[in-house]
């Protein structure tokens, strides 16, 4: 089982805009496209590289965003078009 709250309480930290289960649900909605068969290591590689995009995340310990870096908000996950 992939541990959502992980990602959203990083996320939370680094954008304080966003509530720990707003990230929740879209880590889960992102992981719910993958089909049955697709391993949870893949699913957890592809959650860590979208969020890595979506959200400038970085796994190891807590970088500081360069001035005038923020969210791609052009996802359509965060834009709510994907349902």
């Amino acid at each position: 089982m992939i541990d959502f709250e992980k990602y959203s309480k990083e996320i939370v930290t680094l954008h304080p805009e966003f509530t720990e289960e707003e990230i929740f649900e879209l880590c889960e909605e992102y992981v719910s496209r993958f089909n049955r068969k697709t391993k949870e290591e893949s699913k957890i590689r592809s959650l860590e590289k979208w969020l890595k995009k979506e959200f400038m995340w970085n796994t190891s310990p807590q970088t500081p965003l360069l001035e005038g870096e923020g969210l791609n908000n052009t996802s359509p996950l965060l834009q709510g078009e994907v349902g």
